[in-house]
């Protein structure tokens, strides 16, 4: 605000710039001008608004703290700004940003981009603790890949073993697999448990008589299924990356399936909607699982 009215801008204009969308508010007294910001980096841009506006030490942490990192959380611009501060301040809840307390230790603080962020595990279990079941799992699954080790996230339950949801920090440390090669497939390991499914093997390698096929999602060889999650994002990044039309790439597709029966395994497929219903997945399932069965009796 200091900046527009050093420019002679009055309190009635910058009001109507926000209502005509020229202007974005970020925080008390800040703005951005409006423009082609992903929501990911709007909501980077409010936590930096907010760290320079707050006069005290604050951590930016959980989802926000997970913006920062690149993991994938629910809402890639969350409602309000994450922030920890050390006791012993006090909870509270402002429009726009959630302030809470917790004691942190030396090595659960990094700086990125000039602001403190919770580290990367320390951003995974914070989020276990309060995020959904499975989109934590989504965001510790990330962790693991980028070099988090699962250790790491037991310690930090042991360390605290009375904070709020530490059994459920338990439990996705137990579950994650920094193998998951997408968010979709995060989703539907959790969704397979849920519906009381055997767990799948993940990024099974394909080899059939004529070599290797490829490299697949989920795998069952007791019951020679391979699954396939097929979000969209999946299809657009094969369309773009092979320049092909789409009648093309799902002909590929089918081929590729037939080099999977080829290698005697049975091939499924689903999407983002069904990789969250757990009684439509668990459906679909145990239906691939006998139509396995019959296809091995069939080769045999």
């Amino acid at each position: 605000t200091s900046q527009l009215k050093a420019e002679g801008w009055s309190d009635h204009q910058i009001a109507h710039a926000v209502d005509e969308g020229q202007l974005v508010r970020v925080a008390r007294s800040m703005f951005r001008w409006s423009g082609d910001l992903d929501d990911r980096d709007a909501h980077v841009v409010r936590v930096h608004a907010l760290v320079r506006r707050l006069r005290c030490e604050v951590v930016v942490s959980h989802a926000s703290a997970a913006v920062l990192h690149g993991l994938s959380v629910a809402e890639d611009n969350p409602a309000e700004v994450s922030l920890t501060v050390a006791p012993p301040a006090r909870v509270r809840r402002r429009a726009g940003y959630h302030l809470r307390v917790a004691k942190l230790a030396e090595d659960d603080v990094e700086v990125l981009d000039g602001v403190h962020v919770t580290s990367l595990a320390r951003t995974a279990a914070d989020l276990a603790r309060t995020a959904p079941f499975a989109w934590a799992v989504v965001a510790a699954d990330q962790a693991l890949a980028r070099g988090v080790r699962r250790e790491e996230l037991d310690a930090l339950a042991e360390a605290h073993p009375r904070m709020a949801g530490t059994p459920a920090l338990r439990s996705v440390a137990a579950f994650a697999d920094g193998a998951s090669g997408s968010v979709a497939e995060s989703i539907s390991r959790v969704t397979i448990r849920r519906a009381g499914l055997p767990a799948p093997e993940l990024q099974r390698e394909v080899i059939g008589p004529e070599g290797w096929v490829g490299t697949t999602d989920f795998a069952w060889e007791d019951y020679g299924v391979i699954g396939e999650m097929d979000g969209e994002a999946k299809y657009r990044d094969r369309l773009e990356r092979l320049r092909q039309a789409p009648e093309k790439v799902f002909a590929a597709e089918r081929v590729r399936d037939d080099l999977i029966r080829r290698a005697g395994w049975w091939p499924c497929h689903w999407g983002w909607k069904l990789a969250w219903d757990v009684v439509g997945l668990g459906a679909k399932l145990r239906e691939e699982f006998d139509h396995a069965a019959s296809f091995r009796k069939r080769s045999a």
